[in-house]
C-alpha cells in the first residue's frame, strides 16, 4: 500500500530538521489512512508554525530590553594597610618613608598650610590653589594627576617613572632631599 501524496511536499524541504521532525510527528498522530482534508489541516498547522517561528511579533518588533546596569564590585571588607586615617610608611624604602607633607615642601619649596592645599608646582596655573597634600599621597585637582613621591619626582623632573627613568627619579630625589643611598 502506497502512501498517499502529501500536498505540501515542496514546502518540507524549507522546514528546519526541527520543524520537519514536529511535522512528521504531527503526521503521525493522524491515522494511519489521512484523507486529503487531514494532509490541508497538517499543511495548515506547519505553515502557521513556521511562520511563527520566522515571522517576529508585530506587537514586539520595536521593543528592546533594558540592560542591566552594571553592579560594581563589593569591596572587601578587609582590613587594609590604606585604611582612611592610617598612613603606612615602609621602612625598607628610605623615599618612601619620608610623609608627603615633608617631600612637597622640600621639592616645591612651598609651605603646606594646615588644609593641605596649595598652588600647582606642575605645568599649569591656578587661581585658586588645587593641589592637595594629604596623609599618604597628593593629588591636584586642575591637572588631574596625583600620586606618591616617585609620581611628583616624574612629574617635576619630566622623566618617564619607568625603566631608566625610574632609577634617575629615585638618584635625584635622593640628591634633592639629602639622602645618602637609595635602592633601586
Amino acid at each position: 500500500m502506497k502512501p498517499a501524496p502529501r500536498p505540501f511536499e515542496k514546502f518540507l524541504p524549507k522546514l528546519s530538521p526541527h520543524e520537519r521532525c514536529l511535522a512528521d510527528a504531527q503526521i503521525s498522530m493522524v491515522s494511519s489512512r489521512p484523507t486529503d482534508g487531514v494532509w490541508a489541516l497538517v499543511d495548515a498547522i506547519a505553515r502557521w508554525g513556521a511562520e511563527e517561528a520566522l515571522c517576529p511579533d508585530p506587537l514586539l518588533a520595536d521593543y528592546k530590553p533594558r540592560r542591566k546596569r552594571h553592579q560594581p564590585r563589593q569591596r572587601s571588607t578587609a582590613a587594609t594597610s590604606t585604611r582612611p586615617g592610617t598612613v603606612v610608611l615602609s621602612t625598607d624604602d628610605p623615599l618612601k618613608s619620608i610623609p608627603p607633607v615633608v617631600y612637597v615642601e622640600a621639592l616645591t619649596g612651598e609651605v603646606v598650610p594646615a588644609s593641605g592645599f596649595i598652588s600647582c608646582p606642575l605645568d599649569h596655573e591656578d587661581r585658586t590653589p588645587s593641589f592637595q597634600v594629604l596623609e599618604s599621597h597628593w593629588r591636584c585637582f586642575g591637572c588631574n594627576r596625583g600620586g606618591g613621591i616617585i609620581d611628583l619626582g616624574a612629574a617635576l623632573y619630566g622623566l618617564e617613572p619607568r625603566g631608566r627613568g625610574f632609577h634617575e627619579i629615585r638618584r635625584r630625589l635622593a640628591a634633592d632631599l639629602g639622602l645618602r643611598r637609595t635602592s633601586a
